[in-house]
């Protein structure tokens, strides 16, 4: 049950994205030093889960595809932060759509144990 509450709630966030992720972008770049902090930490963030899945524990392809995703889209945050760029905003929205989309490709795909 918690795992179909999960993949609607990110199917839910998905389309919030998809629907107002521009005006988001618009909001968030009016508070460019307090957005470009924030960034800075999501992407220190995301770099850590990044070296996590190519530890010894070893993430799914997916997952370390997310993550890169993930990364790609806070970098077009900054861009479109630091310099509003037309082309910045839309990149960013469907960064953050086809990493959502590999989450949700993550969430169906079958967990396999680890080798002992």
């Amino acid at each position: 049950m918690s795992r179909i509450v999960e993949i609607l709630s990110l199917l839910l966030i998905a389309v919030a994205i998809g629907v107002g992720g521009k005006s988001l972008l618009l909001h968030v770049a009016h508070f460019r030093t307090i957005a470009l902090v924030v960034l800075a930490a999501l992407a220190l963030i995301q770099f850590a889960a990044l070296r996590r899945g190519v530890g010894p524990a070893r993430g799914t392809s997916i997952s370390l595809n997310r993550d890169v995703v993930f990364i790609a889209a806070i970098v077009l945050a900054f861009v479109y932060v630091t310099v509003p760029a037309r082309w910045s905003s839309g990149a960013c929205i469907v960064a953050i759509e086809f990493g959502l989309a590999l989450e949700l490709l993550g969430k169906f795909a079958p967990s396999i144990p680890p080798p002992s």
